[in-house]
């Protein structure tokens, strides 16, 4: 078991370092587009049940819900266009390589970000085991006990 994250206890009581959960979804920014706002809200309610979420990693919902804006773009574009790369001609006219349109390159770029965010805010499935609401309770630390009946709260 990976050892505690240490608090530093002030004479006002413990300070907590990364804040508390959230207990409802603030607005997405004003200056998202539409998807990318619905995307943000969808997201941070989902981790407002499970209560991972503190102020602190709301950036990174902003971030995810961009990358998934981007993502919906270039494969709406792409879907007009089935071709993902096009030809390039040498001076004889030739075919000399295939380059990725823009559109492919930034949804593949955006799949990733979207990867590595998610894995970040406990969305992938390898990730959300750690998540706190869905551990398993563990056994009653003596010293959590002794510290919440001292008034200081764990």
């Amino acid at each position: 078991m990976p050892p505690r994250k240490l608090r530093p206890v002030l004479s006002t009581g413990p300070r907590e370092i990364a804040g508390r959960p959230l207990l409802e979804a603030p607005p997405p920014p004003v200056w998202m587009r539409p998807i990318a706002k619905a995307k943000f809200s969808e997201t941070a309610e989902y981790l407002i049940s499970t209560g991972s979420i503190t102020s602190a990693e709301l950036p990174l919902v902003e971030m995810f819900a961009v990358a998934y804006c981007h993502f919906v773009e270039a494969e709406t574009m792409l879907a007009g266009d089935p071709l993902t790369y096009r030809a390039v001609l040498n001076r004889q006219g030739d075919e000399a390589s295939a380059v990725a349109l823009p559109a492919a390159a930034q949804a593949a770029k955006a799949v990733d970000q979207m990867r590595r965010i998610g894995a970040a805010l406990g969305l992938a499935p390898t990730e959300r085991a750690k998540l706190p609401a869905t551990r398993a309770p563990g056994p009653v630390d003596p010293m959590d006990e002794l510290l919440e009946r001292a008034g200081f709260p764990v």
